[in-house]
Protein backbone atom coordinates (compact mmCIF):
# COMPACT_ATOMS: atom_id res chain seq x y z
CA UNK A 1 0.00 0.00 0.00
CA UNK A 2 0.81 3.72 -0.61
CA UNK A 3 2.60 5.61 1.87
CA UNK A 4 0.93 9.27 1.87
CA UNK A 5 2.27 12.64 3.45
CA UNK A 6 0.01 15.88 3.83
CA UNK A 7 0.80 19.40 2.63
CA UNK A 8 0.45 22.37 4.51
CA UNK A 9 -2.68 23.18 3.00
CA UNK A 10 -4.53 20.14 4.18
CA UNK A 11 -4.39 21.17 7.72
CA UNK A 12 -4.53 24.87 6.99
CA UNK A 13 -8.40 23.72 5.11
CA UNK A 14 -8.92 21.75 8.39
CA UNK A 15 -8.05 24.43 10.78
CA UNK A 16 -10.44 26.29 8.74
CA UNK A 17 -13.62 24.58 8.89
CA UNK A 18 -15.37 21.52 10.26
CA UNK A 19 -16.27 19.84 7.87
CA UNK A 20 -12.69 19.48 6.46
CA UNK A 21 -11.76 18.69 10.22
CA UNK A 22 -13.88 15.65 10.15
CA UNK A 23 -13.02 14.69 6.39
CA UNK A 24 -9.27 14.57 7.47
CA UNK A 25 -9.12 13.33 10.48
CA UNK A 26 -11.42 10.61 9.42
CA UNK A 27 -9.50 9.84 6.50
CA UNK A 28 -6.00 10.05 8.80
CA UNK A 29 -8.16 7.26 11.09
CA UNK A 30 -8.38 4.68 7.93
CA UNK A 31 -4.75 5.14 6.33
CA UNK A 32 -2.92 6.13 9.91
CA UNK A 33 -0.36 3.14 9.26
CA UNK A 34 0.55 4.51 5.98
CA UNK A 35 0.52 8.51 7.04
CA UNK A 36 3.53 10.46 7.56
CA UNK A 37 4.45 14.04 8.67
CA UNK A 38 6.81 15.77 6.36
CA UNK A 39 9.53 18.40 8.39
CA UNK A 40 8.79 21.03 5.82
CA UNK A 41 5.04 21.19 6.39
CA UNK A 42 5.58 20.95 10.58
CA UNK A 43 7.81 24.10 9.97
CA UNK A 44 5.15 25.93 7.58
CA UNK A 45 2.25 24.76 10.32
CA UNK A 46 4.22 25.52 13.34
CA UNK A 47 5.36 28.78 11.79
CA UNK A 48 1.96 29.98 11.44
CA UNK A 49 1.07 29.75 15.39
CA UNK A 50 0.36 33.21 16.65
CA UNK A 51 1.45 32.51 20.36
CA UNK A 52 2.43 29.73 22.77
CA UNK A 53 -0.98 28.33 23.20
CA UNK A 54 -1.61 28.08 19.93
CA UNK A 55 1.82 26.39 18.97
CA UNK A 56 0.95 23.73 21.55
CA UNK A 57 -2.23 22.87 20.40
CA UNK A 58 -1.16 22.92 16.76
CA UNK A 59 2.35 20.71 17.86
CA UNK A 60 -0.33 18.58 19.64
CA UNK A 61 -2.53 18.05 17.42
CA UNK A 62 -0.45 17.65 14.23
CA UNK A 63 2.78 17.24 14.71
CA UNK A 64 3.23 14.89 18.31
CA UNK A 65 1.49 12.18 16.68
CA UNK A 66 3.43 11.40 14.12
CA UNK A 67 7.04 11.83 16.19
CA UNK A 68 5.20 9.34 18.83
CA UNK A 69 5.64 6.51 15.79
CA UNK A 70 8.86 8.35 14.51
CA UNK A 71 6.97 9.12 11.30
CA UNK A 72 8.56 12.14 10.37
CA UNK A 73 9.89 12.28 7.06
CA UNK A 74 12.99 14.69 6.67
CA UNK A 75 14.13 15.78 3.41
CA UNK A 76 17.97 14.57 2.97
CA UNK A 77 20.73 16.42 0.95
CA UNK A 78 19.51 15.06 -2.39
CA UNK A 79 15.91 16.10 -1.91
CA UNK A 80 17.19 19.76 -1.15
CA UNK A 81 19.32 19.82 -4.36
CA UNK A 82 16.34 17.92 -6.84
CA UNK A 83 14.11 20.79 -5.37
CA UNK A 84 16.73 23.74 -6.33
CA UNK A 85 17.07 22.11 -9.95
CA UNK A 86 13.03 21.66 -9.96
CA UNK A 87 13.56 26.32 -9.46
CA UNK A 88 16.58 26.35 -11.78
CA UNK A 89 14.48 24.49 -14.23
CA UNK A 90 11.40 26.46 -14.08
CA UNK A 91 13.34 29.60 -14.25
CA UNK A 92 15.40 28.45 -17.36
CA UNK A 93 11.92 28.07 -18.56
CA UNK A 94 10.86 31.09 -18.19
CA UNK A 95 7.70 29.24 -16.34
CA UNK A 96 8.70 31.32 -13.11
CA UNK A 97 11.26 34.59 -12.59
CA UNK A 98 14.44 33.54 -11.07
CA UNK A 99 15.21 36.23 -8.72
CA UNK A 100 11.44 35.52 -7.57
CA UNK A 101 10.83 32.43 -5.96
CA UNK A 102 8.40 32.35 -3.01
CA UNK A 103 9.66 30.66 0.12
CA UNK A 104 6.18 29.10 -0.03
CA UNK A 105 6.70 27.56 -3.69
CA UNK A 106 10.05 26.15 -2.91
CA UNK A 107 8.80 24.33 -0.23
CA UNK A 108 6.68 22.86 -2.19
CA UNK A 109 9.50 21.65 -4.61
CA UNK A 110 10.95 20.69 -1.23
CA UNK A 111 8.38 18.89 -0.50
CA UNK A 112 7.40 17.33 -3.81
CA UNK A 113 11.50 16.71 -4.49
CA UNK A 114 11.47 14.54 -1.00
CA UNK A 115 8.23 12.93 -1.26
CA UNK A 116 9.15 11.29 -4.43
CA UNK A 117 12.76 10.57 -3.28
CA UNK A 118 11.18 8.30 -0.61
CA UNK A 119 8.17 6.82 -2.45
CA UNK A 120 5.24 8.65 -0.64
CA UNK A 121 2.27 9.78 -2.49
CA UNK A 122 1.76 13.77 -1.54
CA UNK A 123 -1.73 14.87 -1.08
CA UNK A 124 -2.77 18.75 -1.51
CA UNK A 125 -5.21 20.68 -2.11
CA UNK A 126 -3.25 22.91 -4.65
CA UNK A 127 -2.62 21.27 -7.90
CA UNK A 128 -1.41 24.36 -9.38
CA UNK A 129 1.81 24.01 -8.22
CA UNK A 130 2.73 20.53 -8.27
CA UNK A 131 1.53 20.92 -11.98
CA UNK A 132 3.62 23.58 -12.40
CA UNK A 133 6.27 21.29 -10.45
CA UNK A 134 5.74 18.16 -12.87
CA UNK A 135 6.39 19.93 -15.89
CA UNK A 136 10.18 19.80 -15.19
CA UNK A 137 10.01 17.02 -12.49
CA UNK A 138 7.46 14.52 -13.98
CA UNK A 139 7.99 11.85 -11.30
CA UNK A 140 6.67 14.66 -8.35
CA UNK A 141 3.20 14.97 -8.39
CA UNK A 142 0.64 15.84 -6.01
CA UNK A 143 -2.87 13.86 -5.78
CA UNK A 144 -6.35 15.51 -4.25
CA UNK A 145 -7.65 15.10 -0.91
CA UNK A 146 -8.52 12.02 -0.25
CA UNK A 147 -7.45 9.27 -2.26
Amino acid sequence: MKKYVLDTNVFIQAMRSAEARQELADWQRRMAPHLYQHAVVVSELLVGARDEQTWRRWHARWVLPAERVHRILVPDHAAWLRASRIVSRLAETGRISAGGVNPSFFNDCLLAASAREQGFTLVSHNPRDYELIARVEPAARAVLPFP
